[in-house]
């Protein structure tokens, strides 16, 4: 099914660039296209959630939109490093039965904002005049909304549970980092979601350039390292020059590294894997920083 980014904001980000802080928000969550069991952390396949989530509070500038992204795809990234679904400790994420808890320093967390921006600002989604205003100040925005942020939800019409959306806010000057802590029961929305907005960044990307989505899929659905540039062409209806066009393009975003060999007929793609989106080592987040976010 067709995922529209605009879902991943939760309610939480305003529709307009206009609006009043103080205002309220109140919405039920669902995930698109799969669903999870809050109460147990099980992941189903259903169109809804198990009962009824319901977010109430205030509204940020839809600016800080890309901050939220940000904060999803981290979240997701370091879940999905987690061996084993709870009770993992790591560098920059804790997770347990009660809570999770993530570290992001402000310099990763604004280049990354700043870099989704870049990419997906021209799709319709949530406008700004540039991606440069992205700044601390949209953090600390985002962060005081989500900490006024009540959940409410109800497994059974005769049950509720009541939370905070964020439990802890935590920012150590000397590294300039925020330690965040969520409660458990939304570590899964939050991951899911965070996955959602990688995926769909990743689809606008490649529907940019003609040819490019059908050579994705193939490539991230083959589970082979190794492809004849022919198999890819007949499989794609791609010429080998676009293929080796398309490849190239892919690299130079980030989001897969290769090796040609051979030539003719028997040209093979060697070594190749795909990376995601924020992968640390393939993404140059200092193209997105500027001396001023120091001050």
């Amino acid at each position: 099914m067709t995922i529209s980014t605009s879902d991943f904001s939760l309610g939480i980000i305003s529709s307009t660039s206009r609006f009043v802080s103080s205002s309220k928000f109140k919405r039920n969550v669902t995930i698109p296209g799969s669903g999870f069991n809050l109460r147990s952390g099980d992941v189903k396949e259903c169109e809804k959630l198990p009962g009824k989530l319901t977010l109430s509070g205030p509204v940020c500038h839809r600016k800080s939109g890309y901050v939220l992204f940000s904060l999803l795809i981290a979240i997701h990234n370091q879940c999905n490093r987690a061996p084993a679904p709870y009770e993992h400790t790591g560098p920059d994420v804790t997770l347990n039965a009660s809570s999770l808890r993530i570290r992001l320093t402000v310099k990763d967390w604004v280049c990354m904002a700043r870099k989704i921006a870049h990419d997906i600002s021209r799709s319709g989604l949530i406008k700004i005049g540039s991606y440069w205003t992205i700044n601390k100040a949209d953090i600390e925005e985002l962060l005081s909304c989500l900490s006024a942020t009540t959940c409410t939800y109800k497994p059974y019409s005769t049950k509720s549970h009541q939370f905070h959306f964020i439990t802890s806010i935590e920012r150590c000057v000397r590294t300039d980092t925020y330690s965040l802590t969520f409660p458990a029961t939304i570590h899964l929305l939050l991951d899911i979601y965070g996955g959602l907005v990688e995926q769909e960044v990743i689809r606008y990307l490649n529907t940019k350039l003609k040819g490019m989505p059908a050579l994705y899929d193939f490539v991230s659905t083959s589970n082979k390292t190794s492809h004849l540039i022919t198999e890819i062409s007949l499989a794609t209806g791609l010429t080998n020059r676009r293929i080796e066009k398309l490849l190239s393009q892919l690299s130079h975003q980030g989001l897969a590294s290769y090796l040609i060999d051979g030539s003719g007929e028997d040209k093979r793609i060697e070594e190749l894997s795909l990376y995601s989106y924020s992968e640390p080592r393939r993404t140059n987040l200092d193209d997105y920083y500027m001396v001023t976010d120091s001050a």
